[in-house]
């Protein structure tokens, strides 16, 4: 996939990306302890597939609708709900994009209750995370948290970063935004395993992890962009799908 734009080297990149990097530093010295936090949370993949159906297709309905009731999407508080509560509960915490079907049947909002009693069949979180741990290799562990309908290769991967998982230090959520500075750089792709090396080649330019990376292209795009001359799109972090089964064609007979 050609953009068009002149191709920047993975060097030019980390020379543009640099002084944001090291601008963003205090702020994302706390955004990696708020996410080992959460990893030491038995419970971490759960809050993750929350956070996933919730962010699909845009940030805005996790930042206003979920995060300011977080408690409530916990799976203590979730389980000890009558079937028909629990139902709409997890319904609300799909982003409404993906939720249902035009037909007005359940879409996403299936998969999280799918998800759900998955976990819950297994004995809770708790369980679920002894079987992902005993996948020893992150593309292990991306194949078997795609098993989850709803999780493609995108969501595999944000959501361990979420929790500061060490597999996935050199690993990019490749989202919207990424995509966006990929593009703007001529080096976008479309094939998930070439974009991320790419990066990840940046990373090593610059001396810093991929997460470390993958949080400040997220949280700093626009700056990227500004450095990069390139227009900047409004949208938030997921404003569209990525990565597997989180996009309507990806999911047809799923």
């Amino acid at each position: 996939m050609n953009t068009g734009a002149k191709k920047l080297s993975s060097k030019q990149l980390a020379n543009i990306v640099r002084p944001v990097l090291d601008a963003y530093s205090v702020e994302l010295e706390r955004t990696r302890k708020s996410a080992e936090a959460r990893g030491k949370r038995r419970d971490w993949l759960w809050d993750g597939f929350i956070s996933a159906f919730a962010t699909s297709g845009g940030s805005r309905h996790y930042d206003e609708q979920i995060k300011p009731h977080r408690e409530r999407y916990r799976w203590q508080a979730i389980e000890r709900l009558s079937d028909p509560n629990r139902r709409e509960l997890l319904r609300a915490a799909v982003n409404p994009r993906w939720r249902e079907k035009k037909d007005g049947t359940p879409w996403y909002s299936a998969h999280l209750e799918g998800a759900f009693q998955r976990f819950r069949s297994a004995g809770g979180p708790g369980a679920i995370l002894k079987e992902y741990e005993s996948c020893k290799t992150a593309p292990e562990r991306v194949s078997y948290l795609t098993t989850f309908r709803g999780i493609g290769k995108k969501y595999a991967r944000d959501i361990p970063m979420g929790a500061y998982d060490a597999m996935f230090r050199k690993h990019f959520a490749i989202d919207a935004r990424l995509k966006s500075i990929l593009r703007a750089t001529g080096n976008y792709t479309g094939k998930y395993e070439i974009d991320e090396k790419y990066l990840r080649d940046v990373a090593h330019h610059l001396k810093v992890n991929c997460w470390d990376l993958d949080k400040t292209l997220y949280t700093k795009r626009d700056e990227v962009l500004e450095r990069l001359g390139a227009p900047i799109s409004r949208g938030s972090k997921h404003a569209t799908p990525s990565g597997g089964c989180m996009s309507p064609r990806s999911c047809k007979g799923r």
